[in-house]
Order: structure tokens, then C-alpha cells, then sequence
């Protein structure tokens, strides 16, 4: 705006020689546009830009919060759940006498006569939870098997690389999982990512980079340095249960980021993966813990129901000894941390909503700015508008004006031509030719 003129207007006049009219173009003469506000105005347009950045930034950080609030998990991941509550369950009644309570591990005699004693079971073969019991106690004995995953150092890493490490060398194998176990393995197989990233890569290699990184951890908060017997049941089915998490999440991010090389990897989400801290691995440690500790505390009620022969006395005293106390307190827990994140979840979309109403404020003062200063610059246009309009009607009124007066002239040189060719021979017709000349 600051070519603008700011001096008189400009007139041009066009006199058509045909039909004898007068065009007028007129350049009205501009207002000078007050600087002073049109700054002001941008400088609380920027202030609301930055201010209504600041609030999307806020609301993207609710978002993923509410997002770890809330459950995603599907029937497969519930079944697998319920799955793992059973087998801890097993473990639990068959398991405890064969633990070295001072080690937290099984001897590895120990550990597989107890998969051979119970291998033909009706429990396992239903699973088919034999390469996993034989795997875990593989781990924990010390054993090294190939895989995503280094065998481990703690009880925790044994028992959910050692989980796995066997699930994910099933993918190749003509092995057929009865139930959850196997939905899950047959829908690996049949994503065409998760085959050519398995079938073409080193994968355990990218999986080492990231847990030697710091980005993937799979153990946190699991240490346990004072094991009880009763502990490892309970924390055998929590492994199992993050474990499963993060074979189900990891492949889906395979197959959704279309992952077919090692380079790929950096495209997953590793927080997504990650078994902690989100309503889902929440929601299916509720459901496994409820299921091994019903399965305990049914198994101790027929137990101790077959040894008190009828006295009340012997099935309470012998009740008490048998039920897994750590399994229900961590049902306790479960169930109290999934209906805090429920109730957190609740009061964190309630916020989510006044955010965004804040930031509909933001927006819509943003535009009244803008519409302001809209309508200041069309009232300035008007005036030119009108300005012009009466430039024009002044300049008509002038211009009829000097008609009017160069005919007035013309009319008196044509009454006192009389004595010009006496004077002046032949000049009445030079002024003819110059009037009329085209």
C-alpha cells in the first residue's frame, strides 16, 4: 500500500469522433490507510496463531493419553489371556514342589519330567502348550534358544523372550495351536508383510539394536529379587500374558507399515508394542489373573473338600494353606488399576472437551479479526467508490460547461466573419479546414 498515490486525482478524457461522446476515466485520489491499526490487527492475529498452536499441541497430548486409556484389546486377545490364566493355573498346582526356592529355577530334569508327566494331559493337549511349557523350562533352567530374543538374564526375560522366541518359530512350521493361540499364529501367517520381513531379514538383530538401545523393554517393573513359590505362577501368567501383547502388536504394526526388510523397522511404533502402562495389557491381566485365581481357588476348595472327610475344621485349615494369595492380591490389583484408568479416562475426555471448546474460542476471534479488517478496507472502498461518483458528476457539470463556452465562442467568430475575406482573403476557409480537419 505504499505506492499508493496520495496527490490529485487523475482525469482522463476520450472524445469519440464518430458519435461525438465523451468517455471519462477517473483514478480517485487514495486515502492513506492507517498503518498503526492494520499492525495491531496482525499482531493479535499472530498472538491467537501461536496461542491456538500451542492448544492443538495440548490436545495431540491428550489424545495419545486418552488412547492409553482406553481398551483395544479384541476376542483374541481376551482368549489368549484367559488361555495364559489356565496355564498359570496348572503351574500353580503341579509347579511349586519342583521350584529351588533359594534359585527361582527349575533343574533341568525337573523341569522336564514335569512337561513329560503332563504333556498327554487333557489341559495341555487342548492348548498345545507343551513347546511352551518345554521352552519355558528350557529358559529358566538356563537354556539358550534362537530367536527375536537373547535368552535372557532375569526370571522375567526368560519367561517372556523365552514365550516369544517359541511362538514366533511356529510361524514357518507346519504347526497347528488349538484355540486363541492358533488365531493368532494362522493370522501371522497370512499377512504377506510379516512373511517376507521373517523369511528375509535378520530380525533378531533389529530387535537387539532396540533393547540395547533403551526403546524396547519388555521387563519393566518385573524384577523380582525376593521370590516366593507362590510368586512364580503369578508371575509366569503376567509374562505370558505381556508377551502375547507384544507378538500381537508387533505384527500388526509389520502388516500395517507394510514392513519387509530390516531397514522397515524403524517405522514401528515401539511404544505401541511395549506391554505396559495402557488400558489394554490392563484389561488382560484383569481377565487372566480372575481366571487363574478362580481356577485356584476351585482347585483348593475340591483339595481340601476331598482331604477333610466332612470336618469343616480340616477344609478351612487346609483352604487357607493351599490358595495362591499372591494370585488374588494381583487380581486386586488388576481389577483396581482397570477401573482407575476408566474413571481417569472419563475425567480425561471431559478435559479433551474443554480444550477444544477453548480452542473454537481462539478460532472464532481470529476470525472476527479478520472480518474486521475486512470491513475496515470495505468501507474505505466505499468511500473511494463514492468519491468517485461525485469526481465524475463535478467533472460532467465542467466539461458541459466548456461545450457550452467553445460554442459561445465559435458562434461569436462566425457572427464577425463578415469583413474576414475583405481583410483577409481566404483565411474564413483555413479556419474551416482547421475545425473540420480529421
Amino acid at each position: 500500500m505504499k505506492n499508493l498515490r496520495e496527490n490529485t486525482s487523475i482525469v482522463d478524457l476520450k472524445v469519440c469522433k464518430d458519435t461525438g461522446e465523451v468517455v471519462v476515466e477517473v483514478i480517485p485520489e487514495f486515502k492513506k490507510i492507517d498503518q498503526t491499526v492494520e499492525e495491531k490487527t496482525r499482531l493479535k492475529i499472530d498472538a491467537l496463531d501461536r496461542e491456538i498452536a500451542k492448544k492443538r499441541k495440548m490436545i495431540d497430548e491428550q489424545d495419545a493419553l486418552i488412547y492409553n486409556l482406553t481398551d483395544h484389546s479384541d476376542s483374541i486377545d481376551h482368549a489368549i489371556a484367559a488361555s495364559a490364566g489356565v496355564l498359570a493355573a496348572v503351574l500353580d498346582l503341579f509347579l511349586v514342589d519342583k521350584l529351588d526356592i533359594s534359585t527361582g529355577t527349575w533343574t533341568e530334569a525337573e523341569a522336564i519330567e514335569f512337561v513329560d508327566s503332563y504333556s498327554n494331559s487333557k489341559i495341555v493337549k487342548d492348548t498345545n502348550t507343551e513347546g511352551l511349557l518345554r521352552n519355558i523350562s528350557s529358559q529358566m533352567s538356563g537354556g539358550n534358544t534362537n530367536g527375536l530374543f537373547p535368552s535372557g538374564n532375569t526370571l522375567p526375560e526368560k519367561l517372556i523372550y523365552g514365550t516369544i522366541n517359541w511362538f514366533t518359530s511356529l510361524v514357518f512350521k507346519d504347526t497347528k495351536l488349538n484355540g486363541p493361540m492358533n488365531s493368532l499364529l494362522e493370522g501371522i501367517r497370512e499377512s504377506k508383510s510379516s512373511v517376507k520381513l521373517m523369511n528375509k531379514t535378520n530380525v533378531s538383530e533389529g530387535i537387539h539394536k532396540e533393547i540395547s538401545s533403551g526403546r524396547l523393554n519388555l521387563t519393566e517393573g518385573l524384577t523380582i529379587t525376593n521370590l516366593a513359590k507362590q510368586t512364580l505362577p503369578v508371575l509366569l501368567n503376567e509374562c505370558l500374558v505381556r508377551a502375547f501383547y507384544f507378538i500381537h502388536r508387533f505384527f500388526q504394526e509389520v502388516d500395517n507399515n507394510h514392513i519387509t526388510s530390516l531397514r522397515d523397522l524403524v517405522l514401528i511404533d515401539w511404544k505401541s508394542t511395549i506391554p505396559f502402562k495402557n488400558r489394554t495389557v490392563v484389561r488382560m491381566l484383569t481377565i487372566s489373573t480372575a481366571v487363574f485365581s478362580a481356577l485356584d481357588i476351585a482347585a483348593s476348595t475340591i483339595g481340601s473338600a476331598i482331604v477333610a472327610e466332612g470336618s469343616i475344621y480340616k477344609f478351612l485349615n487346609n483352604f487357607v494353606l493351599h490358595i495362591n494369595y499372591i494370585g488374588a492380591a494381583r487380581v486386586v490389583l488388576a481389577l483396581g488399576a482397570d477401573l482407575y484408568m476408566g474413571a481417569k479416562l472419563a475425567r480425561e475426555r471431559q478435559a479433551r472437551s474443554e480444550m477444544i471448546d477453548e480452542m473454537i474460542k481462539l478460532e472464532n476471534m481470529k476470525i472476527s479479526y479478520k472480518q474486521n479488517d475486512v470491513w475496515v478496507k470495505a468501507k474505505n472502498t466505499e468511500e473511494v467508490i463514492n468519491e468517485s461518483y461525485a469526481m465524475i458528476s463535478e467533472i460532467d457539470a465542467m466539461y458541459r460547461q466548456s461545450i457550452m463556452e467553445t460554442k459561445d465562442d465559435l458562434r461569436k467568430i462566425g457572427d464577425s466573419s463578415y469583413g474576414i475575406d475583405e481583410k483577409n482573403p481566404g483565411l474564413k476557409d483555413d479556419i474551416f479546414n482547421v475545425i473540420h480537419w480529421e
